[in-house]
């Protein structure tokens, strides 16, 4: 390959390429051992929509995140809504980009912001990163609901050609979630539902360079 075939490809390579870099990047974890306090509470399938549906004296109980969700009956837990509420402050300047990050939600969670819905997550294998520069203020509260999965399990859908004996629940396979807790035999029955790997505020000081062409 001649130099200008090659300068020419490199090239081209930079041109299509969509984020160049993350200068002035500062992060701050929102967990429990960084000292979010987290709240939880476990509703039936659907109770609430939105948090403003949640009553206002509604009992929450403190949770450990990044964690799953610890239920009194962990085998039944995928049978209700599990809701998450965090309290936290920030410095809210429009010259600085915002994010918020979660790298792991099992499984069909509904995030809110401030009463206001940013994601809709169906895969617990996913990592998002929301721009939320505008809908932070000083004083935020994130919401984050768990929806009952055993719903969508009892919905009918197209039989399998060769189905498995080792899962319990044979419409597993259309929900992108870990098979722990539906392999009688071979794990625990429990359930895995909740924030189980980090969340984090990240903030964007200097410049961010979205679009580079050559």
């Amino acid at each position: 390959m001649s130099l200008h075939q090659a300068t020419s490809a490199t090239a081209h390579s930079l041109s299509s390429l969509a984020l160049l870099s993350m200068a002035g990047e500062t992060v701050r974890p929102l967990s429990t051992q960084a000292g979010c306090q987290f709240e939880l509470i476990s509703t039936p399938s659907n109770a609430y929509q939105t948090p403003a549906d949640i009553p206002v004296d509604a009992l929450f109980v403190a949770a450990d995140i990044p964690n799953t969700i610890t239920a009194q009956d962990a085998v039944k837990a995928d049978q209700f809504d599990h809701w998450l509420r965090l309290n936290f402050e920030t410095a809210a300047n429009k010259e600085h980009l915002q994010f918020l990050q979660f790298e792991g939600l099992l499984t069909h969670a509904d995030v809110f912001l401030n009463g206001v819905l940013i994601l809709q997550s169906h895969n617990a294998f996913h990592t998002h990163l929301l721009d939320v520069t505008h809908q932070l203020k000083a004083n935020n509260q994130l919401h984050i609901c768990f929806r009952a999965v055993a719903p969508l399990l009892a919905q009918k859908q197209p039989r399998a050609r060769f189905p498995t004996r080792l899962i319990n629940q044979r419409h597993l396979r259309f929900i992108r979630t870990p098979t722990l807790g539906y392999m009688p035999g071979f794990a625990s029955e429990a359930k895995l539902i909740g924030a189980f790997r980090p969340i984090k505020l990240i903030t964007q000081s200097q410049f961010l360079v979205q679009i580079a062409q050559v």
